[in-house]
């Protein structure tokens, strides 16, 4: 299994294992909710693709091109 941080700058998905299109479990171990967004572009409008509560997990399918945080934190990606 694969494991990347996921913070407020963006993160451009395409390499194995964490594929546009593809899926990743999101894992949150800090005290507060995070919020993953996504975006086709960069510089694009991101999109709220879940809501993490205080030390969570969740699945994300179909990720976009481009995905962060709306806010200053860190999740985990975990994908393989």
């Amino acid at each position: 299994m694969k494991s990347t941080p996921i913070t407020a700058t963006a993160f451009k998905t395409g390499n194995s294992p964490f594929l546009r299109g593809g899926s990743a479990t999101f894992s949150n171990l800090s005290a507060s909710a995070a919020t993953l967004q996504g975006s086709d572009t960069e510089a694009g409008t991101y999109t709220t693709l879940a809501t993490l509560p205080a030390t969570s997990q969740t699945e994300v399918q179909n990720l976009p091109q481009w995905i962060k945080l709306s806010a200053a934190g860190t999740v985990y990606a975990l994908a393989g």
